[in-house]
């Protein structure tokens, strides 16, 4: 029997087809998944160090920390470090197990592994939305971004962000638990997918649209005007720059997520060929390590930082250099 998440998530059909290997034992098909595990554990590396770099950067330097916008940067680089740390090592360790017979704990191990994968995926998304929302009113409102930028509205937007994520995350739960396998709860199952479908990605999409839409059509049409001074060139420049990390999250988001939930919709999708199955979850996953190196090289303020710290690493054996001539002359 097809569990749950398998209706949701291509990468949770394999854990039929691992359980049905080991009864088979169809070597070469047992090397592919080998070399497909490797792949996500690869993935998590990186997640885990793209991610917790640009956490370090964040915490290392107080002008990083006093960008307000760049807290939900950070939040966002959390949210994507445990998809890296847990979600995905995790899914490795699920997939490769036995379901049958006593190892029933990992079934309710798959289950609330599946609502923490959602829960990191909604979080992302609702963060890419609150990062593109914020920049759209420092773009179109300027003087009304500059009330409302206080640490206490920020961190308030993270408590509704993150809670309003578990929410949706652990909706199967009203349901899980009860008549599984039946045709009601693969109905429900459906219908959660296709919530998934119009709220997170449909609704995210024409929101994102919208707000790219307007902040591009504000500034060109200051530069139409042309009677701009020198201060207000600037901060154009810097909002297009800025405007093109986040339409960099946009367009990853778009490609990560639009294949996998047509997908994940398509009731062919067991009959997929397995390398379509694991290029759309590593599609999928691709923004989690994307994400960090995206601002980290692209936005002012942290290239700034990363600049800095490596130019310090690059004196320091430069500084040495004298001292060690010093006591070359003295013991002389």
């Amino acid at each position: 029997m097809l569990n749950g998440s398998a209706v949701l998530n291509p990468s949770m059909t394999r854990i039929l087809n691992m359980t049905n290997m080991t009864t088979t034992n169809t070597t070469p098909h047992y090397t592919v998944y080998q070399a497909y595990h490797l792949g996500l554990l690869v993935i998590s590396v990186l997640i885990i160090l793209s991610n917790s770099f640009a956490i370090t950067i964040y915490c290392r330097h107080k002008a990083i920390r006093k960008n307000l916008n760049n807290i939900l940067l950070c939040s966002l680089a959390v949210s994507d470090l445990l998809t890296g740390l847990i979600y995905l090592p995790v899914l490795v360790i699920v997939e490769r197990s036995d379901f049958r017979g006593k190892h029933q704990w990992l079934l309710t191990l798959q289950r609330y592994h599946f609502m923490f994968g959602n829960l990191c995926g909604f979080s992302t998304v609702f963060h890419i939305i609150a990062l593109t929302i914020d920049k759209y009113v420092a773009v179109l409102y300027p003087f009304k971004k500059i009330n409302l930028s206080t640490r206490w509205l920020y961190r308030k937007i993270l408590a509704s962000l993150w809670t309003t994520a578990l929410f949706f995350a652990l909706i199967p739960l009203f349901w899980y638990f009860k008549d599984e396998g039946s045709q009601s709860w693969y109905k429900k199952f459906h219908v959660y997918g296709i919530f998934q479908l119009v709220i997170f990605f449909g609704l995210s999409l024409l929101t994102l649209m919208y707000c790219y839409l307007r902040m591009f059509a504000k500034i060109h049409n200051q530069d139409c005007e042309g009677s701009l001074t020198g201060r207000v060139q600037r901060r154009e420049r810097t909002d297009r720059k800025t405007i093109s990390v986040f339409l960099c999250f946009f367009v990853v988001f778009v490609i990560g997520w639009f294949p996998w939930f047509l997908f994940t919709l398509d009731n062919n999708m067991l009959r997929a060929p397995l390398e379509v199955k694991d290029f759309l979850v590593t599609l999928r996953f691709a923004g989690a390590f994307l994400n960090p190196a995206i601002y980290a090289f692209l936005k002012n303020d942290y290239r700034q930082a990363i600049s800095s710290d490596l130019a310090k690493l690059c004196s320091k054996p430069a500084k040495m250099e004298p001292i060690e001539l010093n006591l070359k002359t003295t013991n002389q």
